[in-house]
């Protein structure tokens, strides 16, 4: 300030020096002024400075020149100067300029000094009297926030710097100053920004030190002073623990972290090593109460909670410390913490084994309950609860399966039990439950209590009462479902072996097997894994499945009959095949696939290579030795079991040995065409492929042996309980025999295995046509004769109709003449009745042997005994016994009601039957064209993979076989065509086989064009994926308990039902599969959008055919909910369910009693 004073000072001496002192010693010459007036002017020249300096000359200065010559240059300046205006010659702006400068600068300095006037007296003054201190207004003051004066030691220290003038500085330092060595030493660090405020934070702080903060134009805050104390310290913390009073539990002592349960009391004590004034507890949970702390008088000890406080109950967990405050008021404990871990007591689990929801059970049934109970402390009871069908309004019943002790007893010391777990084996027996009956369904559910209390309950399960004779229908389907199985089982087996055959022929013509035969081996360990899990699967295995059926056995106390005895017979030999053969065939082929490829892998080394292959063939032969076994052994089971054979099971076997038979044809002609394009007909390759066909034809014909012996089994059973199924089978084991198929096919074998195979393609065409005849015998005789004998039913309903109405009329007028009071008229009335009544008599009895004939035997009996009550109360009219009459009469009308009832359901099963053989035999013909299909796709990608790399051309074998694949495309799809016709009916079948066969046409003009590529694919996967939809359509639902019936009247044996068909719930089936189809391309279509922005022109026509197909299933399914509406369901009722009383559930039990 002084130097800037001392500057300005000089300013103003030299402007005083420059413009006044100079102006008054620099005075202008009138020669000077001249020569600036000659410059103003510059046509004066020097004539005027000339003149001014002559006329100051005398006239006799001799040293001036000549006179004349002065007053002409005089002379001649005047002239000049006579029209010039002198004053022009002075710059009067100048000075105009200069002052109005000098008023700006005046101006502006008074106008600062008005606004600032506080900061231009301080500046004046600052200048002025530089020596004074006079300061300038800061722009920041810098403050501390709470700046700790003393802090625990250890403890972190932590400070915030505000602006009280506003925004604080961009930088902001804290400067530390400690004494070390009796020096000063000051150290200054970087503040952090947190929001308005700077931050400084020093972890573990021991020793004390000044602080202060400087930053912006604040450089002059004071030292502030920081002590450091060490704070009193928790030593010791002991919590007591005591459970809930209903949990028994003795009380417990825990450290530093305790697990309770929740509602447990906590006492907590403890100790410090310096005394404090006071204790408080703390929680990281903000919110939480927590009890006061009392400190003892010593200020050593403290407890929570304090004495006459609340208690500490535990309800949630959380981690807490005790804030003591010792002599200097610093807080400490902090570091000392206690963790509480809450369990709470969550109510008892159930686990509910059986029974199932929707069990169906007889009267008598001992229904066996299982459930396993889990609670963390105690059980304390479980109950079963049931609603009674004719006592809804009573509530629920009980029945106890578990009563713990009253009161929860404490485990013993030093152990833990963790809770409890109990499983709960108790039978229900049905028998003593009153008002049980067929038709009703009891609602169970199973309680479980502990001792808080708290209780869990199940959803309901309903248990449906059933009779003998539908239990029986169930256990039959069931077994059906096995026997069913354990075919399939066998045939998958027989394909693996056949696998396993096939590579060991190769291995022991060729001595190698190359990457196609290694796939081919990975497939037959596929194959042989879907046995094992067919057979001993824990959900779906034949295994579980007879330990699921033998168990409702004998929850029907049918446990000691013979068909028990049988199935526990199976079960043990299934469960022997599950646990010896299948597990070593796994690992066998395991180990085949193991060495197998390996030795693909190390090709070029001929050692290694051959020892690999040795090592293969010993595991195939030891597989393939198994898979004998485990075929002998399910054949063994398959006939024993002939009881449960069907006649629609044989049919279908016959039909997959016909499609097994018809691949065998193709692969033989593939063999064929591919001899006679090879240079070495007699090649290695081609024997082992002979040999191969050979294995597989002995196989096939081995099979149709066995199927023979079954039907003859199945045909001495028929014959007397099922006459027209026996005449049906009859002529196809005749044919069978004069066919001679089983010795055709063991002709083909010798004949593949000499190589002959042009001799044995004939002879296999040949067998296949037999084959046919067969299928469609078998198929085409048993719908004849349901069909037909459904329309005898139907006829005799009507004629049974006609006697019950005749009777009601006789009946009638036997009670009018019963109450006549005339004996005369009374005896009349009596013998005009009686021919009558004997004619009725006789003509029931004739019904009766008609129904007979029918197989109708329970409505025959009906008939019968009712055709002797009539011939009864004819006798009875005769003797003149009206009361007699009378009751015979309406004995024989109840039995003529249960004849037209037990008519009815024959003919509901018999119309039943017909449906099922029809959808069996389409079964049968989709899965001929199924094998089929995929047979033509697999020849498009062989094909398709044999093409030069170059050209992408095929051979001229190749090109023959390519015209057959085409031909048997065109033929599929007329055959498929042909089917399609025969269920005009089933619309949705209609459509999905039309799609098909549409599929098919395209693929086969892609192949006539001779195109195996993406296109002739797609179009063959579409046919595919069609056919193999109806196959799932026609699949049984497994979850339904009974096949849906088709009710029919008695009248003439129309259709009335109102439940679906066997063919609506296929076509349902169908229609939904159909629907996700539509909605998962429909969804891929979307997202092909929304990734490139718009579709393809194949993608476009692909979703005009998709809208297409989406109008017709609408079509469809708006015809079925008509047709739905035309015939409306029976209202079921409505299942009680516990604790809901409706209004009026009293008033109809009185009007049913």
């Amino acid at each position: 300030r002084v130097i800037v004073s001392l500057a300005v000072l000089a300013l103003l001496g030299w402007l005083f020096s420059r413009l006044v002192l100079m102006n008054r010693t620099n005075v202008l010459s009138l020669v000077q002024v001249a020569q600036r007036i000659e410059r103003r002017f510059p046509e004066l020249g020097e004539r005027l400075s000339s003149a001014v300096a002559f006329l100051g000359q005398g006239e006799k200065d001799v040293f001036a020149g000549s006179v004349d010559l002065r007053r002409t240059v005089v002379a001649e300046a005047e002239s000049l100067t006579t029209d010039i205006d002198f004053q022009q010659a002075v710059d009067a702006g100048q000075p105009r300029r200069v002052m109005q400068i000098l008023a700006g600068v005046t101006i502006s300095l008074l106008a600062i000094a008005v606004i600032f006037s506080s900061a231009s007296r301080i500046a004046l003054a600052r200048l002025v009297l530089p020596w004074q201190e006079r300061e300038w207004p800061a722009r920041h003051t810098l403050a501390f926030e709470n700046a700790p004066d003393k802090l625990a030691t250890g403890d972190n220290f932590e400070v915030h710097v505000l602006d009280r003038n506003g925004n604080l500085p961009d930088v902001v330092q804290i400067q530390l100053r400690r004494e070390i060595d009796g020096r000063n030493r000051t150290e200054t660090k970087e503040m952090k920004q947190l929001g308005d405020r700077m931050t400084f934070r020093l972890d573990n702080v021991t020793q004390p030190f000044e602080y202060r903060a400087i930053g912006g134009d604040d450089q002059s805050m004071p030292w502030q002073t920081l002590r450091v104390f060490t704070p009193p310290k928790v030593v010791e913390l002991t919590a007591q623990v005591q459970p809930p009073e209903y949990t028994g539990k003795r009380p417990e002592t825990g450290g530093k972290l305790l697990r309770v349960l929740a509602g447990s009391t906590l006492l907590v004590h403890g100790k410090t090593d310096k005394p404090v004034k006071s204790a408080t507890l703390r929680s990281e949970t903000t919110g939480e109460k927590l009890p006061a702390v009392q400190v003892a008088e010593d200020g050593l000890t403290f407890a929570a909670p304090a004495q006459g406080a609340s208690a500490w109950q535990a309800e949630k967990s959380g981690v807490y410390w005790f804030e003591i405050i010792g002599e200097e008021d610093l807080p400490g404990g902090k570091d000392f913490r206690l963790e509480v871990q809450v369990s709470p007591d969550l109510p008892p689990g159930i686990a509910w084994d059986t029974p199932a929801d929707h069990a169906f059970v007889t009267p008598r049934a001992l229904v066996p309950v299982k459930c396993l109970v889990k609670d963390d402390l105690a059980i304390r009871q479980v109950q079963l609860k049931y609603l009674r069908p004719d006592a809804t309004d009573q509530g629920e019943l009980v029945v106890a399966l578990y009563n713990g002790p009253a009161k929860a007893k404490p485990p013993p010391k030093g152990e833990d039990r963790g809770g409890e777990s109990r499983l709960i084996e108790k039978p229900l027996d049905l028998a003593l439950i009153p008002g049980l009956s067929v038709g009703s369904v009891l609602a169970v559910r199973i309680t479980a209590s502990d001792y808080k209390p708290q209780e869990a309950t199940t959803s309901i399960r309903r248990i449906t009462i059933i009779s003998d004779e539908e239990l029986e229908n169930r256990v039959t389907q069931k077994q059906t479902a096995i026997l069913e199985q354990l075919a399939e089982v066998l045939k998958l087996q027989r394909e693996a072996r056949t696998q396993t055959a096939a590579l060991e022929i190769q291995l022991k013509e060729t001595g190698k097997l190359s990457s196609q035969e290694l796939t081919q081996l990975e497939a037959a360990e596929l194959n042989q894994r879907s046995v094992q899990r067919q057979m001993n699967d824990p959900q779906s295995g034949v295994e579980a499945q007879l330990v699921a059926l033998l168990a409702e056995l004998n929850s029907n106390r049918l446990a000691d009959q013979a068909a028990a005895r049988r199935m526990n017979d199976l079960l043990a030999k299934v469960r022997k095949i599950n646990r010896q053969p299948l597990p070593a065939i796994s690992q066998a082929l395991t180990a085949a696939v193991k060495s197998a490829r390996a030795a693909v892998e190390s090709s070029g080394n001929e050692k290694q290579c051959e020892d690999n292959a040795a090592d293969t063939s010993r595991s195939l032969g030891a597989a393939g030795k198994e898979q004998d076994d485990v075929v002998a052994r399910l054949e063994s089971l398959l006939g024993e079991l002939s009881q449960w054979d069907n006649f629609s099971r044989l049919a279908r076997e016959v039909s997959q040995i016909r499609v097994d038979e018809e691949k065998l044809t193709r692969d033989t002609e593939a063999l064929q065409l591919q001899a006679a394009a090879a240079t070495n007909p007699d090649a290695a390759d081609n024997r082992a492929a002979a040999r191969q066909l050979s294995q597989r034809q002995l196989e096939l014909a081995r099979r149709f042996d066995k199927l023979q012996t079954r039907m003859e089994d199945l045909l001495t059973r028929l014959r007397a309980s099922d006459p027209l199924v026996a005449a049906t089978l009859a002529d196809a084991l005749d044919a069978g025999r004069r066919f001679a198929i089983g010795g055709q096919m063991r002709s083909v074998a010798g004949v593949l295995g000499e190589q002959r195979l042009g001799q044995a393609a004939q002879t296999q065409t040949e067998i296949l046509e037999n084959l046919k005849q067969l299928v469609d015998l078998l198929a085409s005789r048993r719908d004849k004769e349901l069909a037909r004998s459904v329309k005898s039913l139907g006829e005799t309903a009507s004629e049974l109709n006609a006697l019950s109405q005749r009777h009601q009329q006789l009946h009638d007028e036997l009670i009018a003449a019963a109450k006549e009071k005339s004996a005369e008229v009374q005896k009349r009335k009596l013998e005009r009745l009686t021919p009558e009544l004997k004619r009725l008599a006789a003509e029931v009895e004739e019904l009766s042997r008609k129904l007979e004939r029918l197989r109708a035997r329970r409505a025959a009996e009906a008939g019968k005994q009712a055709g002797g009550s009539l011939g009864q109360a004819g006798a009875a009219t005769e003797g003149g016994n009206a009361d007699e009459a009378q009751a015979e009469s309406q004995k024989a009308k109840d039995l003529l009601e249960e004849a037209r009832q037990e008519l009815h359901q024959q003919i509901k099963q018999t119309q039943q039957d017909l449906q099922r053989e029809e959808l069996a035999r389409m079964e049968q013909n989709l899965q001929g064209l199924v094998v089929r299909q995929k047979g033509v796709l697999a020849e498009i990608w062989r094909l398709e993979g044999l093409r030069d790399k170059r050209t992408g051309q095929l051979t001229r074998p190749q090109q023959a076989s390519l015209r057959q694949i085409a031909s048997e495309q065109r033929s599929l799809a007329d055959e498929t065509a042909n089917v399609g016709q025969s269920l005009a009916s089933v619309k949705a079948f209609v459509l999905t086989l039309d799609a098909a066969q549409r599929a098919m046409l395209l693929s086969a003009d892609f192949l006539e064009k001779g195109d195996t590529g993406p296109a002739a694919v797609k179009s063959a996967s579409s046919a595919l994926a069609r056919l193999e939809q109806l196959l799932a359509a026609l699949q049984p639902d497994e979850s339904s308990p009974m096949e849906p019936q088709d009710p029919l009247s008695g009248a003439g044996g129309q259709n009335q039902g109102n439940q679906p068909t066997l063919q609506s719930l296929a076509e349902l089936k169908l229609l939904k599969l159909m629907q996700e189809t539509i909605n998962k391309r429909t969804a891929e279509l979307d997202e092909a959008r929304g990734k490139t922005g718009q579709l393809t022109e194949e993608q476009d026509r692909e979703v005009e055919s998709l809208a297409q197909e989406q109008g017709q299933l609408a079509d469809r399914v708006l015809e079925m909910i008509q047709a739905a509406a035309e015939r409306p369901e029976d209202d079921m009722g409505n299942l009680p369910i516990p604790g809901d009383k409706r209004q009026g559930d009293a008033d109809n039990k009185k009007d049913q009693e």
